[in-house]
């Protein structure tokens, strides 16, 4: 339920309740801002309110002609993967923030061992 609400007053929260009855409730909104998916969800509502125009961000790389500058400096600056085709084709975007997971640096190499790696596995047989 603290998930729905916005991330400037789950800091709030933090910053303000953590001590006696109310720090419960600090915890509780620390592990939201915490939140691997609740972070996806912030940082694409940021996103999605740039690209629809609904925003006035001063980006370092904006060149005034539509290009890509600015959404490229959100991406580096959020750790998205854009060049992760596959993985952007699999997100359903109506999911971020409901679970659905944005691509994310060096999550590709994380998820998937090396070759080498695999070469190095004991093989079980079944007896």
């Amino acid at each position: 339920m603290l998930g729905t609400l916005p991330p400037s007053y789950l800091r709030w929260v933090v910053a303000e309740l953590d001590y006696g009855d109310t720090a419960p409730w600090a915890s509780l909104a620390r592990e939201v801002l915490d939140d691997p998916v609740y972070v996806d969800g912030v940082e694409w509502d940021h996103a999605h309110r740039f690209l629809r125009g609904d925003a006035n961000y001063d980006y370092a790389y904006d060149d005034g002609d539509g290009g890509d500058g600015p959404l490229q400096e959100m991406a580096e600056r959020f750790g998205w993967d854009l060049s992760d085709e596959e993985g952007w084709s699999r997100l359903d975007f109506r999911l971020i923030g409901h679970g659905g997971r944005i691509p994310r640096k060096g999550a590709r190499k994380q998820k998937q061992p090396s070759r080498r790696r695999q070469e190095e596995l004991p093989v079980r047989h079944r007896g």
